[in-house]
């Protein structure tokens, strides 16, 4: 069976918006989602915290739009609900991750994925005996 993928806003911040300080991070992240066999998880609050990020970098909002549109034609979007919101609490008792963390961890869980792309949280750590933290930048420049 295959893995079911969840990526983090900062997986699509290094793919999409390139930055001359983050090129080794754009060049992994770009390789690693185009590697992807199958449409990735991105739940609604990875797609507004992206273009978040995007409007913080004073990108245009057609472009922001352009961009985020182009996201959700390549990902699976997760919707947020009640219950991810309450499983949400319930992680942040157990991990004492942020709640912004918390919320794509339990949106992961809750789409049935099995790895999250992540530089956020511990590499490798799986929580709830489910899902499987990966950092694509692990390694990098080591």
């Amino acid at each position: 069976m295959k893995d079911k993928i969840f990526i983090d806003t900062n997986i699509l911040v290094y793919a999409k918006f390139e930055e001359e300080d983050e090129a080794d991070k754009n060049k992994i992240a770009s390789e690693m989602l185009d590697a992807l066999d199958t449409k990735p998880v991105v739940s609604v609050q990875v797609l507004n915290e992206f273009a978040s990020v995007l409007l913080k970098h004073k990108v245009a909002d057609e472009d922001v739009q352009q961009i985020v549109r182009e996201v959700t034609e390549g990902c699976v979007v997760f919707p947020l609900n009640l219950d991810i919101v309450w499983n949400t609490w319930k992680i942040r008792k157990r991990y004492g991750f942020s709640y912004w963390d918390c919320m794509i961890i339990s949106a992961a869980l809750e789409s049935g994925c099995t790895i999250l792309y992540s530089e956020d949280l511990q590499h490798g750590q799986v929580i709830e005996k489910k899902l499987k933290v990966m950092n694509p930048f692990e390694n990098a420049g080591k």
